[in-house]
C-alpha cells in the first residue's frame, strides 16, 4: 500500500451540474430488453461516430420522433405479441382508426433463486422532454415508448429520412463572464 498517500481520501466533489441536470431513467419490459440492448449500443455508435455525447444523440432522436408522432405522421397502438399474450407496440405509418388496448392479464410466474437485474436507459435531457415521453402513451410503460421513438428515428437516419448534423455552439464574453 505504498501507493496510497496518507491522510487523503477521496475527491470531494460538488456535483452542482448533476442536479442541475438530472438523468431520467427509464425501465425496459423484460421481453424487450435484447431490443433496448442493441439500440443502446447502436445510439453509442453513432454518438461516436457523429463525435457527440449519447444524450445529446438520444435527445435529438426522441425530438425526431415525437414530432413526428405530433404531426400524425406516426401511432403508437398495440398489438398482440403471438409468443405470449402480452401487449407490445409497433408502428404504423398510414393514419387509420385507433385502437383500445384491452388490460393486460397478470400472470404468476415462478421465482428464480437467482434473480435477474433489471434493464433500465438513463439520459440527460429537459424536463419538457421527459414529460413529453411520458405523455405519448400513460397506459404503456415509458421505457417501452422510449424504445420505440428512438428505434423509430434509428430506422428514419438509417433509410434517409432523418438527416442530423451539428452546429457549433456559439460562446460570447459579455462584462468579464462567458455566456
Amino acid at each position: 500500500m505504498a501507493w496510497k498517500q496518507r491522510g487523503r481520501g477521496p475527491a470531494k466533489r460538488e456535483r452542482a451540474w448533476e442536479r442541475r441536470n438530472p438523468s431520467y431513467s427509464y425501465l425496459v419490459p423484460r421481453p424487450l430488453e435484447e431490443k433496448a440492448t442493441h439500440i443502446r449500443g447502436t445510439i453509442l455508435a453513432l454518438a461516436e461516430q457523429l463525435a457527440t455525447t449519447v444524450d445529446e444523440l438520444a435527445r435529438v432522436l426522441v425530438e425526431y420522433a415525437l414530432d413526428k408522432l405530433d404531426k400524425g405522421e406516426i401511432k403508437i397502438g398495440g398489438r398482440p405479441n403471438p409468443d405470449s399474450r402480452m401487449m407490445r407496440l409497433c408502428w404504423d405509418d398510414t393514419v387509420g382508426e385507433e385502437k383500445q388496448l384491452p388490460a393486460p392479464k397478470s400472470s404468476k410466474k415462478k421465482k428464480s433463486l437467482e434473480p435477474r437485474r433489471k434493464l433500465f436507459l438513463g439520459y440527460r435531457w429537459p424536463d419538457e422532454l421527459e414529460t413529453s415521453i411520458r405523455q405519448v402513451a400513460p397506459e404503456i410503460a415509458a421505457g417501452e415508448v422510449l424504445l420505440y421513438l428512438l428505434d423509430f428515428s434509428l430506422r428514419s437516419y438509417e433509410s434517409g429520412y432523418l438527416k442530423i448534423h451539428q452546429e457549433p455552439i456559439v460562446s460570447y464574453r459579455l462584462g468579464g463572464s462567458w455566456e
